[in-house]
């Protein structure tokens, strides 16, 4: 480029500090802290034979599966048996499923996770046994059910030989994924303590979470500003919540951690990561078990906790050796892939270029047109040099914005403007629903002078927020992601930026809604699809509304089963409401019973509604058809147009394994409650694992055999506790109060934490 912009100038400068943020790296104060590369190999070698030994059918699936292959293909301890019974097992899975690992709305993960197995083995997912597994990674939708989850690993995956994301047809219900789409949401993940969680409704981040975010991150590491300063953000959070132990207070924590440091090149006895003398590899080591060669989870070896140790330390290994960073598998393939790199996106800034060019240079005064030609001239050089950065694409855009917006109209002796009065239109963004902690106000509200053509969006534009985008004007149009950090999901999963103009939402895409004088434009923040603004749902992924339609769940009603019908509202979602107005409805729920709190959640949350006459009634009993429901509706299973209200939930069920579809209208026991709920765990690949009981139950031993692994499950993740201090009640019939009890525990200890380190990723 021949012009560079002060304020480019000035990018530079910030973006190199930023860079030495991460980047630069003092002397330990004492040295040796780490071990060298013999030691970690003797110890990679004991834990190599104990996978081996233990993992002696490989095949698809979170824990003996994938992650196991990957950790042995890339420490080179893989044997031939081990490889071919993996891709034999996993051949079978692909040929009965037709190639289908996860259904829509299932964890995509699943493909990420396959991808990332035969890349270290070196094999094309793209085509393996006729199948294309990355080409469910082109339905960004698809990719982004698991949150941030699985972006992370989408990513991770697509980078990890620079595989090239398939093209979706152009009928297609689902928005192509682009690497720019899946940075941009990981971006917009981050909360403002600097890391990121499984979700962005999380309380706060989680130092594993973070780490993978990074390691996502990682291959842009110095290519764009913004992903600079995410993730030196990312990594002083990371040295702030480190323990004196050294750690992040579980293996599997230090394991995701020791990754991202090793992909920023940051050694693990950076000052800034060493404690109390102790070191990440310290920590991890701590949870060694040397006798078998296995890592523990509490007191005895875990096979999960085994393989995120074991590819951690193939990765510190790695790094020692100066051999390639653990997901950089392009040695895989002799090294003949480049580098990963961001592909520069210049929509934004031909948008620019065109808005400039359609403006008349009679209206303005020569000076602020000459700005404005000075500008122009730049941004058209920009826009059409091959090897220009995102950096450079996004200041030009800035700097023609600004002189578009700074230009000044030819005005006669009476200050009037020459022709006609310009059309002036007023504009606003905010959030009326804002809790305390969080941005109401994010433009108070101004009058602009518009020129024709001038849209919603080209005026949110001139707010000079820090607005994000997706889409094209002309594919279908701009869809407004992010305003000033504020973005979609960042308080729910229904929750993202609608406008409105002269109060009503428009069906059209704010890129295509052309203004007219005196228009006033309301950029507002939505919890609950436009609902909670009196508006619809968003239609056409462009920050649409759908007129005056409302959002609503079909409230679930047991007061009388067998007459129920349902009222063909919407009941795909329900989504979990933090906090709420609570004005009890209810005659028969005093606030100092011990039920109180969980009946209001599971009131508010529209998973259960009285039985009549202003009454919960806590002590009756319910079916095993309204369970079944309950929990289809939180699968976002449409349960509507059936036979019978709970006919398509049972279907559903049935065709998971949930249920069997028997003795529905019989009242359900606690076992069976446990033994449904941990079905439906294994089903969305949640939280499974098992403590020992909390107590010690008198009976125990009356648990049904079938029963035995859920009803472990539920009690030690605190979701069925004792009926008493000594009895669990197996075969006794679950109360409503206790159901309400249950499914708060289970939404809050399992959906919604999902125990941070059993994430299936």
């Amino acid at each position: 480029m021949r012009r560079l912009s002060a304020l480019f100038l000035v990018l530079i400068i910030v973006f190199s500090t930023i860079i030495s943020v991460v980047a630069v790296y003092a002397e330990p104060e004492s040295a040796n802290l780490l071990p060298d590369s013999t030691e970690v190999r003797e110890t990679l070698t004991k834990v190599a034979s104990f996978q081996l030994a233990t993992v002696t059918n490989p095949s698809v699936g979170t824990i003996g599966g994938e992650w196991t292959v990957l950790a042995l293909a890339r420490d080179g301890s893989i044997t031939d048996t081990f490889k071919d019974t993996y891709l034999t097992n996993l051949t079978n899975v692909l040929n009965e499923t037709n190639g289908t690992l996860a259904a829509p709305g299932e964890p995509y993960t699943e493909y990420s996770r396959v991808i990332l197995a035969l890349t270290s083995l070196g094999l094309d997912p793209s085509d393996f046994e006729g199948f294309n597994l990355l080409a469910p990674l082109a339905e960004f939708e698809n990719v982004a059910a698991q949150g941030t989850n699985g972006v992370t690993f989408a990513l991770i995956a697509l980078n990890s030989a620079n595989y090239e994301i398939p093209k979706l047809p152009d009928d297609s219900l689902y928005t192509q994924t682009t690497r720019e789409l899946l940075i941009e949401n990981i971006l917009n993940a981050q909360f403002t303590d600097g890391g990121w969680a499984i979700s962005p409704i999380m309380p706060s981040s989680t130092p594993d979470f973070t780490a993978m975010a990074i390691q996502a991150l990682a291959p842009f590491y110095g290519q764009n500003i913004e992903i600079t300063e995410a993730i030196a953000q990312a990594v002083i959070r990371l040295s702030e919540t480190q323990m004196n132990s050294g750690g992040f207070g579980a293996a599997e924590a230090n394991a995701q951690v020791i990754i991202a440091l090793n992909a920023l090149g940051i050694p693990l006895d950076d000052p800034r990561f060493v404690k109390n003398g102790n070191t990440l590899y310290d920590d991890l080591m701590n949870f060694f078990i040397a006798e078998s060669g296995g890592f523990r989870r509490g007191a005895t070896v875990n096979p999960m906790t085994t393989d995120q140790a074991m590819y951690a330390l193939v990765c510190f290994y790695r790094t020692l050796t100066g051999a390639n960073w653990l997901y950089d598998m392009r040695d895989a393939f002799n090294g003949s892939i480049p580098p990963v790199t961001i592909p520069v996106n210049k929509i934004a800034l031909h948008e620019a270029i065109a808005e400039a060019q359609n403006r008349t240079q009679s209206n303005y005064t020569p000076a602020s047109w000459t700005v404005m030609q000075t500008a122009l001239s730049t941004a058209k050089e920009v826009a059409e040099a091959e090897n220009t950065t995102q950096t450079e694409v996004n200041t030009a855009r800035d700097n023609l914005l600004f002189a578009i917006n700074a230009l000044t109209r030819v005005s006669t002796g009476g200050g009037n403007f020459q022709g006609t009065q310009p059309s002036r239109v007023f504009i606003s963004v905010r959030d009326p629903n804002a809790r305390a902690g969080q941005t109401s106000i994010f433009f108070a509200g101004q009058y602009f002078d518009i020129h024709a053509g001038e849209t919603a969006y080209s005026l949110l534009r001139r707010t000079n927020l820090n607005i994000v985008t997706r889409g094209q004007a002309a594919l279908g149009g701009i869809y407004v992601v992010s305003i000033n950090g504020w973005s979609e999901f960042s308080d729910g999963p229904l929750s993202g930026w609608m406008f409105r103009v002269n109060g009503a939402f428009p069906d059209d895409s704010a890129s295509a809604r052309v203004l007219q004088n005196g228009d006033r434009v309301e950029w507002l923040f939505s919890r609950n699809l436009g609902a909670d603004l009196g508006g619809g749902t968003v239609t056409g992924g462009a920050n649409s509304g759908a007129g005056n339609t409302t959002v609503s769940d079909d409230d679930i009603d047991d007061s009388d089963e067998s007459d129920h019908k349902d009222t063909g509202e919407d009941t795909k979602v329900i989504s979990v409401i933090t906090e709420t107005e609570w004005k009890n409805p209810f005659a028969d729920i005093s606030s100092d019973s011990w039920y109180y709190a969980y009946v209001r959640f599971a009131y508010t949350n529209r998973l259960m509604n009285g039985t009549g006459n202003g009454e919960f009634s806590p002590n009756i009993n319910l079916s095993r058809a309204m369970i079944i429901t309950i929990l289809a509706r939180l699968a976002k299973v449409d349960t509507t147009g059936g036979e019978t209200w709970y006919s398509q939930a049972v279907e559903w069920g049935i065709e998971n394994s949930i249920t069997d579809g028997s003795n529905l209208q019989d009242n359900i026991a606690r076992e069976q409650m446990a033994a449904l709920l941990y079905r439906f765990a294994q089903y969305k690949g949640l939280q499974t694992e098992s403590g020992e009981f909390t107590a010690e139950f008198t009976d125990a031993d009356t648990i049904s055999d079938w029963a035995q692994n859920a009803m472990t499950w539920a009690n030690s993740n605190g979701l069925i506790t004792g009926r008493t201090l000594k009895t669990l009640a197996p075969m006794e019939n679950a109360t409503r109060a206790e159901t309400a009890a249950i499914l708060q525990r289970f939404i809050e200890n399992i959906i919604s934490k999902i125990g941070e380190h059993d994430i299936k990723y």
